[in-house]
């Protein structure tokens, strides 16, 4: 049997968003290793997670809206809990135990 390795990428919103929260995460993680408080951390992580989902609603067209019953629109809190939140932290927790535990050795 004969593995097909040829695949056609389709540069989704959501791979871009996904790619996008993963790298600011990655780089919050590494960020946040360095500080001493946990509680830091954890803050570092909201606002990191926070300001990258803000600034892709604002300077992109990526997330979806919904049309609510009074005729406004709003941005799906599900998509970016799927498609933002949970790769950011999935990224910024696994950076983060890394180099926390690279630059804090136990031995």
């Amino acid at each position: 049997m004969k593995f097909n390795w040829d695949f056609d990428l389709k540069w989704t919103p959501e791979l871009k968003s996904t790619l996008v929260h993963a790298a600011v995460g990655a780089m919050a993680g590494i960020a946040s290793s360095m500080v001493t408080s946990g509680k830091l951390a954890l803050a570092m992580l909201l606002v990191f997670s926070w300001a990258t989902g803000q600034a892709i609603q604002k300077f992109t067209k990526w997330q979806p809206k919904v049309k609510q019953a009074d005729g406004t629109e709003k941005h799906q809190t599900k998509w970016w809990l799927g498609n933002g939140f949970y790769p950011f932290l999935i990224f910024w927790l696994f950076c983060w135990v890394l180099f926390y535990a690279l630059q804090h050795p136990v031995l």
